[in-house]
C-alpha cells in the first residue's frame, strides 16, 4: 500500500495528498523513472505522425536568427544582441551587480536589469553603445555595414 503525504486540514481546505506517489502508478524501480538516462529508444511521434531521423533536414543558419526567422528589423536586432551580450559578458568579468554597475555609470539599475532580461525594446543602438563603452573604456566599437547588391538587407557586425 502506497504512503500518502498529507497536511492537516484546515476550515475551508481539502485534505489531499500534497506529494503524488510514483508507486501509485507502478513506477517503483527508479531504472524506469530516469527516462532522460536512456535517450529516444525508437520513432519519435509529432501529431500523431511518425517521424524518422532520416526526415529532418539540417538547415544551416545565416548566424542571424532574426533574419532566419524573417523579422524585418533582423540586422537592429542582432546588433542589439550582441551588444547586450557583450554589456552582460562585462558585467560578470567584473562582478558587477545592476545595483553596483549604476552607481558606476550615469544609467540606472533598471537598464541593466532590462540588458540583463534581453529586454532591448526600449534601447535604440547608439545608447547600448554608450552603456558598454561606459563600463568597458579600452573598448573600440567598429559598425560594418556591408550592402553589395540592391534589394539585399544589410548586414551590421
Amino acid at each position: 500500500m502506497a504512503r500518502r503525504l498529507r497536511h492537516r486540514a484546515g476550515p475551508g481546505t481539502l485534505s489531499g495528498p500534497r506529494i503524488p506517489e510514483e508507486g501509485e502508478s507502478g513506477h517503483w524501480d527508479a531504472e524506469v523513472r530516469n527516462r532522460s538516462a536512456r535517450g529516444l529508444a525508437g520513432p519519435v511521434e509529432a501529431g500523431g505522425t511518425v517521424m524518422s531521423e532520416s526526415e529532418f533536414e539540417l538547415i544551416e543558419g545565416s548566424g542571424n536568427v532574426y533574419r532566419d526567422l524573417g523579422d524585418p528589423e533582423a540586422d537592429l536586432k542582432h546588433a542589439k544582441a550582441v551588444l547586450a551580450a557583450r554589456i552582460i559578458m562585462t558585467l560578470d568579468d567584473r562582478g558587477l551587480s545592476v545595483r553596483k554597475a549604476a552607481t558606476l555609470t550615469p544609467f540606472a539599475a533598471a537598464d541593466f536589469s532590462r540588458i540583463r532580461n534581453a529586454d532591448l525594446g526600449r534601447f535604440t543602438l547608439d545608447r547600448l553603445m554608450k552603456m558598454l563603452a561606459t563600463l568597458d573604456r579600452e573598448l573600440q566599437i567598429t559598425v560594418h555595414v556591408d550592402s553589395r547588391r540592391p534589394g539585399e538587407t544589410a548586414i551590421v557586425t
